[in-house]
């Protein structure tokens, strides 16, 4: 994702991402002179937070979402896609939210929209757990 070797002074470009080994890249990856990404703490933590199983939020919060604490639910009302997190790990205990237009996403095919709604969704309603328990 991130230039990572120089050579006269200048980034190369990635070898796996010409070489298409699956990842994640940016224009970074493909363009030596394109330097605005950057391994930037939230950004990574975001990113690994996609997995689902933890992330920090910021460099101020105290509270790290565990999903093993989590029970999820999904219903699908018209073109509405709400996904909600219940989350109790002893400590912090509540209740997040996330509910998305599945016909608002930008994608192409429906699959793919209910898909990203859904991504969508749950970012909203793990956002709101992280705001409870930082507050």
């Amino acid at each position: 994702m991130f230039p990572n070797t120089k050579t006269n002074g200048e980034y190369d470009i990635s070898k796996n991402a010409s070489g298409q080994v699956p990842g994640l890249y940016t224009h970074n990856s493909y363009r030596p002179d394109k330097v605005d990404i950057f391994p930037q703490k939230e950004l990574l933590e975001m990113l690994m937070g996609l997995d689902g199983e933890s992330t920090t939020t910021t460099s101020s919060s105290n509270f790290t979402f565990l999903a093993q604490y989590t029970t999820k639910s999904e219903n699908i009302e018209g073109d509405l896609i709400t996904v909600t997190i219940n989350y109790n790990d002893g400590t912090n205990i509540g209740t997040g939210v996330g509910i998305v237009s599945i016909s608002g996403t930008d994608a192409r095919t429906a699959s793919d929209k209910k898909r990203i709604a859904r991504q969508l969704a749950d970012s909203q309603a793990r956002q709101e757990l992280i705001n409870i328990f930082n507050s």
